[in-house]
């Protein structure tokens, strides 16, 4: 293990029993890596890493999101990539990982609550039954690594689906679904969407709330070699911070939409 991974793994203050999801862009450490070490960053340390500092008793979750179903385009359980970072990319390739099964927003998922992850059969994407509402029922610890809030923070989606929007609304899809043993149907799944004909603008003001989380002492930001960001929070802690910025202020820790200032 070298000294850099040995400092990110500090950095993110994991503990025994840990339900951790990981959002990543790890570029910028790779980059760093290789600087160090004169080689090739090998991810399988971080997740070696982050599996031996939660113990048996911990579980970690990576997201494996692909938007190809989105388009219609099929989806296949053992061969659609994800879109959401080479961590993700490594962990799905791994035997001790499974991934759940939503076409839109799957999970890699390893450790103790692994099993109960992959029998979860939602169709909504943020619903109260998929993987983002047991993330909330157990305070998951986030982690985002190397990107900021607008970037990795999907949670705060599933809090606009639980609490109700005006600027998103409910959108079926349907694609081919083939599953892990090959078998192959039309499936229809959800997705809590943004309204285009509010002009919503999503991914531009989450750091907000990312400021408003460490104002409050419920999130700490930490840097590996002086510039890689590390954000960290438990969702359960912050899932009251994001509603109230839903009801009470109309989401402008979120996101930007038609009509958001009126009075």
């Amino acid at each position: 293990m070298s000294k850099l991974i040995d400092e990110l793994l500090d950095k993110m203050e994991l503990y025994s029993g840990a339900v951790v999801q990981i959002a990543s862009d790890i570029t910028g450490f790779a980059y760093q890596y290789y600087l160090e070490e004169k080689r090739p960053l090998d991810i399988n340390q971080i997740l070696d890493g982050i599996i031996e500092s939660i113990g048996v008793q911990g579980t970690l979750i990576l997201p494996a999101y692909n938007w190809d179903f989105c388009k219609g385009i099929p989806f296949d359980y053992n061969t659609t990539p994800c879109k959401t970072g080479a961590m993700s990319a490594v962990a799905l390739k791994r035997d001790d990982f499974k991934r759940t099964h939503h076409p839109i927003y799957s999970y890699a998922v390893h450790g103790k609550d692994a099993e109960l992850l992959y029998h979860f059969n939602n169709i909504s994407s943020f619903g109260n039954d998929s993987v983002l509402g047991y993330l909330h029922k157990k305070n998951a610890y986030n982690i985002i690594i190397g990107i900021d809030y607008n970037k990795g923070f999907t949670f705060a989606h599933y809090v606009e689906e639980q609490v109700g929007v005006k600027y998103r609304y409910q959108k079926n899809f349907t694609a081919q679904y083939t599953d892990e043993f090959g078998n192959s149907e039309e499936r229809t799944y959800q997705m809590y969407v943004r309204d285009l004909d509010l002009d919503v603008i999503s991914g531009t003001r989450t750091q907000l709330l990312g400021r408003r989380f460490e104002e409050l002492g419920l999130a700490k930001t930490a840097y590996v070699a002086d510039k890689i960001p590390l954000h960290m929070v438990h969702l359960g802690d912050a899932y009251p911070i994001i509603e109230d910025d839903i009801v009470n202020n109309r989401s402008r820790k979120i996101c930007e939409y038609k009509g958001q200032n009126d009075d």
